[in-house]
């Protein structure tokens, strides 16, 4: 899930994510993320859904106990979100659709379990900031807005390639 406040609910996300080892405990990721279903907006003049691509490279760090199948990572990312709007308009308003790039910054957090060497399962939660708000509007009237601040929660399935 990723949320942003200023009028929409939250997006249903898929995401990719490809880690690099520096060191037994620090790391590089390359993330992507992209709506399964987007968020929406809706007002008196029609309705749009928001969808949200992100694109980062973040550091982590990852606690771990030798002897334990529990695990947690902590770390930082920054990137760009592409925002897309594809609205449906009340007649006579003509529908139409737009896009907006911002760059991105964000914390990140994981735990979880890995019952063998070779699979993690956990949760992934972020919390961000994006370099600009962008607004939705609706025959020149301002009806919600993406950005600023943003937090998701992602479940993950982790197959570690060393």
């Amino acid at each position: 899930m990723l949320y942003s406040p200023g009028g929409s609910n939250g997006a249903l996300q898929v995401a990719l994510s490809v880690h690099r080892s520096l060191s037994a405990r620090l790391g590089l990721s390359l993330d992507f993320s992209a709506p399964l279903r987007s968020a929406s907006i809706s007002g008196m003049e029609g309705s749009t859904n928001v969808g949200t691509y992100l694109a980062s490279l973040g550091l982590f760090a990852r606690i771990s106990a030798p002897a334990t199948p529990f695990f947690a990572t902590f770390g930082l990312g920054a990137g760009v979100a592409r925002i897309t709007f594809e609205g449906d308009s009340s007649a006579p308003l003509v529908p139409s659709s737009d896009s907006a790039t911002t760059p991105v910054a964000f914390l990140r957090g994981e735990a979880g379990y890995e019952p063998v060497p070779w699979l993690r399962f956990g949760l992934r939660g972020l919390a961000g900031a994006s370099a600009a708000r962008v607004q939705v509007r609706f025959a020149g009237n301002d009806a919600g807005s993406w950005g600023r601040t943003f937090v998701a929660a992602f479940v993950l399935a982790e197959v570690p390639w060393h």
